[in-house]
């Protein structure tokens, strides 16, 4: 986990600063794990040189891959660079001599810095924590510069950021390059506190777990209706088992700007990337089946249908059977219904409302009616549940245990979207919070960044919110 710190904030130049969707980052982090590896078992050299070297070689490593696939857009230049990936493994696990192939380089020295051997958990969690600080200032002072002003502006329109003199392909390389040599020195990292390296470490899934980290990303979404901006280049982002908020007087485009993820509306400009796909113009059935599911505004749930229908709902992506199955009661159905019930029943009791599991939706307690329609949502196992407004209409109690089921929530692993206006309730909950008004973000940051935000302030909270 401490060396995935360093590598997600090397994605995050790349990928989030500049746009670029990298599915090769394990590579350089690989080759900077060898050649620390290689550099302090056969010359026993001091970490600092180590780390040095692992981001000088990655770095020209970044230089010599993105030169030919930066020309590349969009999913092609991600294949190749997933590509370049899984040569690297392939390289890793045959070139004996250097790396010992499938037995890997064992018993590597731990950190050695200025004379001083770093050997237990406090002395690792100092050497870290500086890592992380120090590269937290690298990336900062990059993007907080003229260089940085580059990055964003080819982000966010590449014709427009080359028609004010940047040169596009040049930053972009840079990019690369910075970003392979922060990931070299988390490999660096990684090998001397590991003591052993072998190539199933650096596998292109570690590239998609690195990419995880941020589930949810929304480049510039726009959405139109005639002449009717409803929202106008909202670009959020969304970590793993992480609470954002979304706030807005009515009319902000914040539920527009939700059917706009989930497939309802097909944007008129932007894209969605979830789990590091391009999801924009799916529909909503196949984006439930990837790993996201909501809740509505106003509560839609099947008041035909019991709780328990409802919840085995719920579960349709998971389940094959088809008409005949069901007419004929073959085993599938059968294998389905089986499935969909035990999925429903566990569902509803960690969700506390099994003892109402046989009555009708219709016939629960408005309260209980929001907490079923989350319960359904669940049930078709999601990796982002989006939440619309899942405070409105309750009273402080009602309100106050919402809050702890969602934190409930965010502790079984799930990130999520949420709107809703009880601040109290926001602020409370929320790891970032996005402010919407006529359709445009105003503003982003942490609830105490919010709260004291005077724009904010002006537009929605009318005063500063405890």
């Amino acid at each position: 986990m401490r060396n995935l710190i360093i590598l997600s904030l090397s994605m995050n130049l790349i990928t989030g600063y500049m746009g670029i969707v990298v599915l090769g980052q394990a590579a350089f982090f690989g080759v900077g794990a060898y050649t620390a590896a290689i550099m302090a078992t056969r010359f026993q050299t001091d970490f600092i040189l180590n780390c040095i070297l692992a981001a000088l070689i990655c770095a020209v490593f970044g230089l010599m891959i993105g030169s030919p696939t930066l020309r590349l857009q969009g999913s092609y230049l991600s294949i190749v660079t997933l590509g370049f990936g899984e040569i690297m493994c392939i390289i890793e696990l045959n070139w004996i001599e250097l790396t010992r192939g499938p037995y890997g380089i064992n018993n590597i020295p731990m950190p050695r810095i200025l004379g001083f051997e770093i050997n237990n958990a406090r002395g690792f969690y100092y050497l870290v924590l500086a890592l992380c600080l120090l590269t937290i200032l690298v990336v900062h002072n990059i993007t907080d510069s003229r260089t940085g002003r580059a990055f964003s502006a080819i982000k966010g329109d590449e014709i427009a950021a080359q028609s004010m003199g940047v040169n596009m392909f040049s930053y972009k390389l840079q990019c690369f390059a910075v970003s392979a040599a922060i990931a070299g020195v988390a490999g660096a990292f990684y090998a001397q506190y590991m003591s052993f390296v072998d190539s199933t470490t650096f596998t292109s899934d570690q590239s998609f777990q690195i990419l995880g980290m941020t589930i949810l990303n929304t480049e510039h979404i726009t959405q139109r209706f005639g002449g009717l901006v409803a929202v106008s280049d909202v670009n959020v982002s969304l970590n793993d088992n992480e609470i954002v908020g979304i706030i807005g007087p009515n009319g902000a485009g914040k539920t527009t700007f939700f059917n706009c993820i989930t497939g309802v509306y097909n944007p008129t400009e932007g894209r969605v990337i979830f789990q590091g796909a391009d999801i924009t113009g799916k529909k909503p059935h196949q984006i439930t089946g990837l790993g996201m599911a909501r809740t509505f505004q106003n509560i839609r749930l099947f008041t035909n249908m019991t709780a328990l229908e409802n919840v085995m709902l719920g579960t349709h992506t998971h389940t094959k059977a088809n008409l005949l199955d069901s007419v004929l009661r073959l085993p599938r159905h059968r294998r389905d219904e089986a499935r969909a019930r035990e999925k429903a029943l566990e569902t509803l009791e960690i969700t506390g409302l099994s003892q109402w599991k046989y009555q009708y939706a219709s016939s629960l307690p408005y309260g209980l009616q929001r907490r079923l329609e989350i319960a359904r949502a669940m049930a078709s196992e999601p990796k982002v549940l989006l939440l619309d407004e899942p405070a409105a209409g309750m009273n402080e109690q009602e309100t106050h245990e919402l809050m702890e089921f969602i934190l409930e929530l965010k502790g079984m692993g799930l990130a999520i979207l949420l709107i809703e206006h009880d601040m109290r309730l926001v602020m409370r909950i929320c790891d970032h919070i996005y402010v919407l008004d006529h359709g445009a973000e105003i503003a982003h940051g942490t609830p105490e960044e919010i709260r004291q935000n005077q724009l904010v302030i002006d537009a929605y909270l009318g005063k500063e919110v405890k």
